[in-house]
């Protein structure tokens, strides 16, 4: 692949990935700042595959590729900047998705959708012991690994350091979720396969 085209699909990839980010949201994202870092955290603290540089800024990590972003997103339509008066000499710009872009994201999401669930029938066959509950009108997928013979509080560190993917370990919902890892789909397809595959080798060089 070569740069130019690279540079297009992780630009593709961190659109898709901030349109996650603002259409889960129940109200607007609140100032310029707030954007920037909560960006920064989804990608540093969780693991959300931005491409995104930051550096140091006056009131936090601040990311240049991601001001070129927000510029798209307001170009094409899909992101209200809605200036508030704050004070007579402050303004605070807010951010919300408009009606064009919920719609381009949840297209988006019914397709991923459906291509996640061909991809989770590939890990069904591929590794019996994990059982999958498919997701009910939601982007959530939880994965049962009580079956693989890890132990439920060693299953988070097996998955960072093995498959080197980050999921949401169940036993923080509660005694019930232990043994379960859930999965967000709504995501760029290139990185659920990526994680689906990661998975199924980490899982596959186990003894059972």
């Amino acid at each position: 692949m070569d740069g130019e085209l690279l540079a297009r699909k992780q630009f593709s990839d961190d659109i898709l990935l901030v349109l996650a980010a603002l259409f889960h949201r129940r109200t607007s994202l609140k100032g310029r700042t707030r954007f920037q870092k909560t960006i920064f955290v989804l990608k540093e603290e969780y693991d959300i595959p931005f491409t995104f540089k930051f550096r140091p800024y006056y009131y936090g990590p601040y990311s240049e590729d991601l001001t070129d972003l927000v510029f798209t997103l307001k170009a094409i339509k899909f992101l209200d900047e809605i200036p508030q008066k704050m004070s007579r000499d402050i303004v605070r710009y807010n951010y919300q998705l408009t009606e064009k872009g919920k719609k381009y994201f949840k297209v988006f999401k019914r397709s991923a959708k459906e291509k996640t669930l061909e991809a989770i029938e590939r890990l069904k066959e591929n590794i019996p012991q994990i059982e999958v509950n498919e997701p009910e009108g939601t982007y959530l997928v939880w994965l049962d690994f009580r079956k693989i013979g890890i132990a439920s509080n060693q299953m988070e560190k097996f998955l960072h350091e093995k498959a080197k993917v980050a999921l949401d370990d169940g036993s923080m919902f509660g005694k019930g979720g232990e043994g379960f890892q859930r999965i967000n789909i709504a995501c760029p397809r290139s990185i659920l396969e990526k994680a689906l595959k990661r998975i199924l080798k980490a899982v596959k060089e186990l003894k059972f």
